[in-house]
C-alpha cells in the first residue's frame, strides 16, 4: 500500500497533498495567456453542482453562524483561470489571467489539491480535506488554528466576501516530484479559485450573528436571504426567480434550517424536519429512532413500521403476517441451517424482516447473518442448506 501523505495530518487510504494559500494574483507577463478562454473544466455538470452546493452548505453551517456570509454560484471565467493553472501540472500556487477578464488585477484565492495515481478523487474526498477536517481545528473566536494543524483551505471555502467559484482537474503526466518528494509517477491536480479571494492574514473569515442580519448593509447583495447565506445582485441576476426584487413579492424572503424561497406565493418550502412561514418551527420536537430500520415520518411524528412491524418504536415483528400465517412451514422450517434466514431483506430494498418465513423457529433468535437474497429464490437457498448442511 502506498503511504499517504497530506500537510498536518497523515492519511493510510492514497497519497494526498494538500496547500491553501490567499494571494493576490495578476496576469504574468512573460506567459502567454491568448488560448485561456480556450480551456473549459473537465469537472462534468454533475461535479460542478455538486461542488458548489457543498460549499454553500458549509458556508451555511459554520460554528459560530455567519451574519454576512455570500451565497457562492460558479463563475465561467473563475473556472477557466482554474483550469488553465491546473493543466500545467505544476504544483504551486499562480494564475494567468486574460486581460480581457473582468478579474484582471483582482484579488483571486485558490485551493490546491493532489492525489497520487489514476484514480479520479471524489468531490466528497476534495471537500473532506478542505473543509470538514479544517473546521474541527479552527477557533473563530481567536482566529487561530491548533498548532500543527493547517486551516487556510477552510477559510478560504467560508471567506464571507467570496461569492464566486470555479475549479478544474486534470491528470498529470509530470511533475509529481514537485508534490509528492518520493513518488514518480501519475498524479491528479484539482485547482479551485475563489473571488475576491480570502484567507486575508490577521481577519476573520466571518462577522459572527444571526445568519443573513447584515446582508442589507453590503451593496453588492439583493437583500434577499437563502438558507442562512445572502444572495447577491449578481446571482439574482443569473437566477432572478431566487429573489424579491425580481419577483412580484413585496419583500425580500429569509428561509431558515436550509428551506428554499418560492417567489410564485412568496413563501418557503422547508426541509423535512422544519414547517412554518420561515421554516423555523420544528415539526417533532423529539423525534424518535425506528427499530429494524424502519424510516421516522415528520408529518406525522411517528415510525412507519410498514406491513411487518409494530410498537411505538417498529420494535415488535407481526409474526401473524410471516410464515405461513404465523406458522412454520414443516416442509421449510425444518431443514438443517435454517436458522440463517432468520433475517431476510425484502425484494429490492434494504428493509430487514426477521422471521419472514419461520416465525416460531426465529422467535428467540436475536442477530444472525444476514442472508441477502431475493424470496423467488428460496428454494434455490434451501437446496444449498440441505448441501451445507
Amino acid at each position: 500500500m502506498i503511504k499517504s501523505k497530506r500537510v498536518g495530518t497523515t492519511w493510510t487510504a492514497q497519497r494526498v497533498l494538500c496547500i491553501c494559500t490567499a494571494i493576490v494574483m495578476y496576469i504574468i507577463p512573460e506567459i502567454d495567456g491568448s488560448d485561456i478562454e480556450t480551456v473549459s473544466s473537465t469537472f462534468s455538470s454533475e461535479e460542478i453542482e455538486h461542488i458548489l452546493k457543498l460549499h454553500n452548505v458549509g458556508r451555511d453551517s459554520v460554528v459560530p453562524p455567519a451574519a454576512n456570509m455570500k451565497s457562492m454560484v460558479w463563475d465561467k471565467a473563475v473556472e477557466v483561470t482554474a483550469q488553465y493553472w491546473a493543466s500545467n501540472c505544476e504544483w504551486r500556487h499562480g494564475n494567468v489571467i486574460s486581460r480581457e477578464s473582468h478579474l484582471y488585477q483582482s484579488r483571486i484565492g485558490q485551493n490546491l489539491y493532489a492525489v497520487a495515481g489514476t484514480t479520479r478523487p471524489r468531490v466528497d474526498d476534495i471537500m473532506k480535506g478542505w473543509y470538514s477536517e479544517e473546521k474541527e481545528w479552527y477557533d473563530h473566536t481567536s482566529n487561530t488554528c491548533q498548532e500543527g494543524r493547517m486551516c487556510g483551505h477552510y477559510k478560504q471555502a467560508v471567506w464571507w466576501n467570496s461569492y464566486l467559484i470555479g475549479c478544474g482537474i486534470i491528470l498529470c503526466h509530470s511533475g509529481s516530484r514537485n508534490a509528492f518528494e518520493d513518488y514518480d509517477g501519475p498524479w491528479y491536480f484539482v485547482v479551485c479559485n475563489y473571488f475576491p479571494g480570502g484567507n486575508i492574514k490577521g481577519q476573520l473569515p466571518y462577522v459572527s450573528g444571526t445568519p443573513c442580519s447584515l446582508c442589507t448593509q453590503d451593496t453588492l447583495n439583493s437583500g434577499d436571504c437563502v438558507s442562512g447565506l445572502c444572495l447577491t445582485k449578481h446571482e439574482c441576476s443569473l437566477f432572478p426567480d431566487r429573489c424579491a426584487w425580481k419577483s412580484g413579492c413585496e419583500w425580500a424572503i429569509t428561509c431558515y434550517n436550509q428551506g428554499t424561497p418560492t417567489y410564485e406565493n412568496c413563501s418557503c418550502i422547508c426541509t423535512e424536519k422544519w414547517s412554518g412561514t420561515d421554516c423555523r418551527e420544528e415539526k417533532c420536537p423529539k423525534p424518535i429512532k425506528c427499530a429494524n430500520g424502519r424510516p421516522y415520518n415528520f408529518d406525522s411524528c411517528r415510525c412507519e413500521c410498514g406491513e411487518y412491524f409494530t410498537g411505538h418504536h417498529c420494535e415488535k415483528p407481526l409474526l401473524s403476517k410471516m410464515g405461513d400465517s404465523g406458522r412454520d412451514n414443516p416442509k421449510i422450517c425444518t431443514v438443517p441451517g435454517m436458522r440463517r434466514l432468520c433475517d431476510y431483506h425484502l425484494v429490492g430494498t434494504t428493509e430487514l424482516v426477521r422471521h419472514m418465513f419461520c416465525p416460531q423457529l426465529c422467535g428467540g433468535v436475536s442477530a444472525v447473518p444476514d442472508y441477502n437474497s431475493p424470496k423467488e429464490n428460496f428454494l434455490e437457498l434451501i437446496s444449498s442448506c440441505r448441501l451445507n448442511n
